[in-house]
């Protein structure tokens, strides 16, 4: 049995770092074999296992793993927060950042640029 929560906070993910027309199927008529696929900047992203949430999680996990966060680390959903590092984890529905920088506004999702002058500028470094 699939679980609701974690599909979702999955999916919310997936939309939150820029994706656009996200699809969750299966590809077998017994529902054994699940894929998420969605648009990524203009690329067709897939995540394929035995359920729709771990479709989902995969796919989240490929899309966010060695991205930035909005404190400028790199994001992960396993290992440990470190200097490097801001570990991401679920509560319920939703996906959190480890750490407590404020979140970024960027008026079109998946715009690398704006992020980039936002966390320069966060740094000082503007």
């Amino acid at each position: 049995m699939p679980d609701k929560e974690l599909l979702l906070a999955a999916s919310d993910l997936i939309r939150r770092t820029g994706c656009i027309e996200l699809e969750i199927g299966h590809s077998d008529d017994e529902g054994r074999e699940w894929y998420a696929v969605a648009k990524y900047q203009g690329t067709r992203v897939i995540h394929e296992s035995t359920g729709p949430d771990l479709a989902a999680l995969g796919l989240a996990m490929q899309l966010l793993e060695g991205g930035r966060c909005k404190c400028g680390r790199r994001a992960t959903l396993v290992g440990a927060s470190d200097t490097k590092h801001c570990l991401w984890s679920r509560t319920g529905e939703r996906f959190n950042s480890g750490c407590d920088a404020p979140p970024m506004t960027i008026d079109k999702p998946g715009d690398i640029a704006a992020a980039d002058r936002e966390w320069r500028k966060r740094a000082g470094n503007s």
